[in-house]
């Protein structure tokens, strides 16, 4: 399976043009800074295209790093600098340790990828696979880490589980750091691009937040659902309906909010939502959205939370560019002036997952 076509199977939102805004989060103690720099005025990139030369320094600065990727490579912004991390090729999805001392991402490749970790600032990627072979039916995907709480294992998705099931969708699956053992963690709908962008709850053991696809049985159209499972019991909730698409899950610092991209009029919108423990909640609560609040409208994708609670930083369309961009907010949740984009005309994966951490 080549890797477009993974894409497509286990994304198929970026099939469709996206449209957002930005979700919000709880008040925490301490605002979170974001200081543009001189020059931050003036026209965006216009091109689609990545630029081959390198791009001009970010507008702005932030407290804490963000990761990213852009041309195949992972880049940390920091303060008010962002410099290449990588140089191996197709490397996506970076993820931070809880201690921010680790990294670890994807290599995507044509017909496969492998999950690696690497220590921050400097050090070397070490590879926890080698899922690419000769014979394309042999191919593996491990993809999207997420790090537990303790720090101990990664969750992240795979289409392991067809050399006993022969069933292709990715489902969401544990590797313990120590001992390289993998557990599935949780089961996909068959035939429908699986589960994808698993997010370990905080302060919350156990608990895992996905977007799980299928398709409507009357219209046949794909939807994307967010599932709440405590994998300790496999006990699962629908955080939000069948009738809409939400996908992208990221969770703030204390557990108790989530962001995520909703998609409606083909717009996707980035919101956020309160959400109550698993193990005491309906299992199937009602969601909709007057349970959550659009914060940011636009195009956007991969919402990441500041680790103060304050802000949310994502990735945004704008003048023909994919940019990192930050909203700050309030108390309330309510977004607290306009976002303020940290890179112009850098043309960062939209793919890919982004990761904050202090």
């Amino acid at each position: 399976m080549s890797a477009s076509a993974r894409h497509r199977l286990s994304w198929p939102v970026l099939a469709a043009p996206l449209g957002l805004s930005l979700a919000i989060a709880f008040a925490a103690c301490g605002p979170t800074v974001f200081a543009p720099l001189p020059g931050a005025a003036g026209p965006l990139g216009a091109s689609s295209r990545p630029s081959s030369s390198a791009p001009a320094q970010p507008h702005a600065s932030i407290a804490g790093k963000i990761a990213f990727s852009r041309a195949g490579n992972i880049w940390v912004f920091a303060g008010s600098v962002a410099q290449q991390l990588t140089s191996i090729p197709g490397a996506a999805d970076p993820a931070w340790s809880p201690d921010g001392r680790e990294l670890a991402f994807d290599k995507q490749d044509k017909n496969s990828a492998d999950l690696y970790v690497m220590p921050y600032p400097g050090g070397q990627p070490h590879p926890l696979s080698n899922n690419a072979s000769r014979i394309v039916k042999n191919n593996l995907w491990e993809m999207q880490p997420d790090w537990s709480p303790d720090g101990l294992s990664l969750a992240y998705v795979s289409d392991r589980a067809r050399t006993k099931t022969g069933v292709l969708d990715p489902a969401a699956w544990r590797i313990t750091l120590p001992t390289g053992a993998r557990t599935q963690l949780a089961t996909a709908n068959q035939y429908t691009g699986g589960i994808d962008f698993p997010r370990w709850r905080p302060s919350h053991s156990g608990e895992l937040v996905y977007t799980s696809w299928a398709y409507d049985p009357q219209t046949l159209n794909p939807y994307g659902q967010l599932i709440l499972e405590d994998v300790r019991t496999s006990r699962k909730q629908a955080l939000t309906p069948p009738d809409q698409t939400s996908f992208q899950p990221s969770w703030s610092p204390d557990g108790t909010y989530v962001a995520f991209v909703k998609r409606e009029q083909r717009q996707d919108g980035l919101w956020v939502m309160p959400v109550a423990d698993a193990t005491t909640s309906a299992s199937s609560p009602p969601v909709s959205s007057e349970s959550g609040k659009l914060v940011v409208h636009g195009m956007a994708a991969h919402p990441m939370w500041a680790p103060d609670g304050h802000a949310i930083a994502y990735i945004g369309l704008k003048d023909g560019s994919f940019d990192l961009f930050v909203q700050s907010l309030d108390p309330q949740l309510e977004p607290a002036g306009a976002p303020i984009a940290l890179t112009r005309g850098w043309h960062v994966e939209a793919a890919s997952a982004i990761a904050w951490s202090q």
